[in-house]
Parts: structure tokens; C-alpha cells; sequence
């Protein structure tokens, strides 16, 4: 017979992980909507910058396979299931400490690429860069002339 402490601790886990398993649904939603929505400017983006999206629909996945694996282990109290629970835990932990120290190394090679590559293709305009250009227009929004604003929102220098 169990206690009612560990009952309690075993029904906490199991809401802990549900909630991180609808956590991980919403981060594979968001990052389908940001791949769509940077879709429409593929002309301009490499694979390196279409990659931020991608890597988040896998971590999304990641996070709802790890929390399923604590919910259901906690729920059946199963030894082994806990423990690739932890081993997963753990190694998600190392992964995130190596990402957060690549974003801050890498943070002004993603904003330098970008623009190499919005000042390229205003070097070679073409009919393909004028419908890009188009649709990045219609995105941020065309500038009111008759009001001063400026021609680019967008900061190029």
C-alpha cells in the first residue's frame, strides 16, 4: 500500500508533465507558424536562417516525447520509464546550456548574413528579387510618401 504522500507526488509529476507536454505542441505550432510566415521570404534567407524554425518544431517534438515519458511513468510508476525520464531530462539540460552559448556567439553572424543578403539582392534586382521585394513591402507595410516616410522601414546598411 502506498502513502498518501507518494500518491501525492506521483499525481504532481504527472500534471508537471502534462502541462510541459501541451508546452511542447504549442512550441511545434509556433514554430510551423514563423517557418510559414519566413517562408513567403525565401528569396532573401538562407538555409542558416531558415534553420531557427525548424530547430524548434524539433525541440517541440523532443519535449513532447520527453514529457510523455514522464507522464506516463509517473502514472504507472514505472522504474525504467522514469529513468530515461531523468536520463532525457539531463540531457536536454546539457543541450540547452551548448544552444544558449552558441546563440550568444553566433548572435551577430545571423543579423550580418541577413543584411549581406537584403544588399545583394538590391545589387542584382531582378524580376524574381522585384516580387520578393514585393511581397516583403506588403508584409511591413508600403511607406506613405506623401507623409516623409522613408522608402526601406527596414535598416540596411
Amino acid at each position: 500500500m502506498e502513502s498518501c504522500g507518494m500518491s501525492l507526488i506521483k499525481y504532481i509529476l504527472f500534471v508537471f508533465n502534462l502541462i510541459f507536454a501541451i508546452s511542447g505542441i504549442g512550441i511545434i505550432v509556433a514554430g510551423a507558424l514563423v517557418l510559414g510566415d519566413v517562408g513567403e521570404f525565401s528569396h532573401f534567407v538562407e538555409g542558416r536562417i531558415m534553420a531557427p524554425p525548424i530547430v524548434l518544431i524539433v525541440a517541440g517534438v523532443i519535449v513532447f516525447i520527453v514529457a510523455f515519458l514522464g507522464c506516463y511513468g509517473a502514472i504507472k510508476e514505472h522504474y525504467h520509464m522514469l529513468i530515461a525520464f531523468a536520463a532525457a531530462l539531463l540531457i536536454i539540460f546539457v543541450i540547452e546550456l551548448a544552444v544558449g552559448i552558441a546563440a550568444a556567439v553566433f548572435k551577430n553572424d545571423f543579423s550580418m548574413a541577413m543584411k549581406d543578403t537584403l544588399k545583394e539582392s538590391m545589387k542584382n534586382y531582378t524580376d524574381a528579387d522585384k516580387f520578393a521585394w514585393d511581397n516583403v513591402q506588403n508584409k511591413v507595410g508600403r511607406p506613405n510618401l506623401e507623409h516623409g516616410e522613408p522608402m526601406m522601414a527596414l535598416s540596411i546598411e
